[in-house]
């Protein structure tokens, strides 16, 4: 195990300490964390019967209305080195990954196939997430290109919030019960029994100031953890990667509500729908852990279970190694082991005979909107969190065991434009009121960003100033000038440049160029990108021609408006044999879309109207425009100007 030091992108977590107490109801405490999550949605599936004996576990009807996490796929059980009849209750090796699955304990996995026109999706049913039906991997592609191929070269059904997955959200698509590959080949054919990026890594600090960094993944041969170390190249078997769409899924300090009581300390993980275990017990085997997990009776539940590996990513606890109940289906003398820390989450198969650490796991005995304290069902608004919990009240704060109040709301009763609410007390003993809409705190007092009129001395404003939020404003302009983003309370002549990616306007051409978009998009989508644009209140945008574009080239003179390069929207110059001298390099288009980022004009080849002109500095060539071709440039919209 790598020693680690640093980190860049991390998961949020529950740290290993668990607070003080505060006695809450019938001495329980709750510790309340101060992040956001999502819940899931529930999915059907069929599950894979096995052979019965006097043994054997009779035959459940699979519970379809249950919340909580996402089942593993397994559907057969094991001893500690071979498969077997599925036993019955009491009986060794009960309470192991498929007779919870069975029994409707976990959500069936669920998926759907969307086809579009320039490809196909897989959406997540449980999750809600949408996975591009075909993973891309490229023999020797740079570290950067495979980072951005989702976010900027990625577009299928008009979508183009394509990102790279996070480690969990790649862990819930392995399929527990087959391996090379281990997912559902169904759903996701041609998968390579490969690593998969994620878009996650960490630093591995070397002394000197010197340092490695490791790319984490998830290597789809059996689902486990795998990581590469980030070099110029991604090396071969190390270049795939599937890209998803929808709401980040990762773990999260919101899913863990501590609540303790005399003799025992349990979490509630509001996502996946469990009560959690909040100390753990050391030296089991895989046997022996789901014994102790099904005869555990700890805060008034009975129905502990050992977690399936999904339901364990969401474990609490840092630093340590801890049992799940899901064999490994290509090795079944083998069990998985989740390891989390606030730099990794490993999920890895060991030997069943090795001793970890046990955390028990029982379904949530609560309702929606209620958590469980370990004596009784407590609403949110009993314990003064917001209703999607995760966060206290206004008015009230996180003492470290729950919400307490902050301070008296009588120090804000008089103050003039205050809600009344006193939202906390400083170290002085001054109170912080709560401000009507519009007004903010500050001296004493609540304010309005407009009260002095700050816009009747900014040149170019028309004096009007408007409050945007409770502490900023925006001037109007007059005519000729504008607002920049984010400047609301400046106005810039519309004859000026602002330069340093700032929209500007070309004196000579008389164009106004808004921000280059944020994602690559292909020329279609482009087009309309620029046609629905409203920046700066105009709605006149639209794709610039090639003779526009060329106005910026510097480094090359071939490119240059006067330079050899004959290619031109105005020269009516847009055929293959216009395009001989526009470019300063000898890359071919091939070599130039996987190491460059062109800019799209709307200029058509005149003798092949499926290709466009695009731009990069030094190197005019023509894109296919075909929605169905995989080529997707930069767009950077402009508008004519008086």
């Amino acid at each position: 195990m790598k020693t680690l030091f640093s980190i860049l992108l991390i998961f949020l977590l529950i740290s290993c300490g668990g607070g003080s107490k505060t006695p809450l109801d019938d001495d329980v405490a709750a510790v309340v964390p101060d992040s956001d999550t999502a819940d899931g949605v529930p999915e059907n599936d069929s599950e894979t019967d096995t052979e019965n004996n006097d043994d054997s576990a009779p035959e459940e009807d699979v519970i379809t209305d249950f919340r909580g996490a996402v089942c593993t796929g397994q559907t057969k059980c094991y001893d500690m080195e071979k498969e077997i009849p599925c036993p019955k209750e009491g009986k060794p090796f009960y309470g192991q990954d498929a007779q919870y699955a069975k029994l409707g304990k976990c959500l069936p996995k669920n998926y759907t196939v969307n086809k579009y026109d320039d490809g196909e999706t897989v959406v997540d049913n449980n999750t809600g997430l949408e996975w591009d039906r075909q993973s891309f991997s490229a023999k020797g592609n740079h570290n950067q290109i495979m980072y951005d191929y989702c976010g900027k070269r990625k577009e299928i059904g008009g979508y183009w919030d394509w990102r790279t997955p996070a480690m969990e959200e790649l862990f819930l698509i392995v399929d527990g019960g087959t391996f090379e590959p281990a997912v559902d080949t169904v759903y996701f054919p041609d998968t390579p029994s490969k690593f998969f990026f994620s878009g996650e890594f960490y630093h591995e600090a070397l002394g000197n100031h010197s340092e490695n960094v490791y790319n984490l993944g998830v290597d789809f041969k059996d689902g486990s953890y795998s990581d590469i170390q980030i070099r110029n190249y991604v090396p071969e078997d190390y270049n795939n990667i599937r890209c998803v769409r929808g709401k980040v899924r990762r773990r999260s300090s919101c899913n863990a509500y501590l609540f303790s009581g005399e003799g025992y300390e349990i979490y509630n993980d509001v996502q996946n729908r469990l009560v959690l275990q909040g100390s753990e017990y050391s030296g089991k085997n895989w046997e022996e852990a789901l014994s102790y997990c099904e005869n555990l009776t700890y805060a008034e539940i009975s129905d502990w279970k050992l977690p399936n590996r999904n339901e364990a990513l969401s474990l609490h606890k840092n630093c340590d190694d801890f049992w799940t109940s899901t064999t490994s289906a290509s090795n079944p003398t083998f069990a998985w082991k989740t390891y989390s820390s606030d730099v990794l989450l490993i999920v890895d198969a060991v030997s069943k005979d090795t001793r970890l650490n046990v955390l028990c796991a029982a379904s949530d005995p609560c309702g929606d909107g209620e958590l469980w304290t370990g004596k009784k069902c407590a609403s949110f608004a009993e314990l003064f969190l917001k209703e999607d919990g995760c966060v206290c009240q206004e008015g009230y704060g996180w003492n470290g065991s729950l919400c307490e109040k902050l301070c008296d709301d009588n120090l804000c009763k008089d103050i003039e434009h205050s809600t009344g609410l006193c939202l906390e007390k400083s170290s002085l003993g001054e109170p912080l009121c709560q401000c009507d809409e519009g007004f903010y705190w500050k001296n004493g007092k609540c304010n309005s960003p407009c009260e002095d009129n700050p816009c009747e001395e900014v040149e170019g404003a028309d004096g009007i100033c408007t409050v945007t939020d409770s502490e900023h404003y925006i001037c109007g302009c007059l005519e000729g000038y504008y607002n920049l983003p984010g400047a609301g309370s400046s106005c810039v002549s519309i004859k000026s440049c602002g330069g340093n990616g700032l929209p500007c306007k070309n004196s000579s051409a008389k164009t106004l160029w808004a921000f280059p978009a944020e994602r690559f998009m292909k020329w279609e989508r482009a087009k309309q990108y620029c046609e629905d644009l409203k920046d700066f209140g105009y709605a006149d945008w639209r794709l610039p021609t090639i003779d526009e574009l060329r106005i910026f080239e510097t480094g090359c003179q071939k490119v240059k408006p006067d330079g050899e390069c004959k290619a031109s929207e105005k020269n009516s110059c847009l055929s293959a044999a216009c395009l001989e001298n526009c470019k300063c390099n000898d890359l071919s288009e091939e070599e130039f879309l996987r190491q460059y980022d062109f800019i799209w004009s709307s200029s058509i080849r005149s003798d092949n109207h499926n290709l466009v002109l695009g731009w990069n500095s030094g190197f005019i060539g023509s894109f296919s425009s075909v929605n169905s071709a995989n080529v997707q440039g930069k767009v950077w919209c402009v508008r004519n100007i008086d």
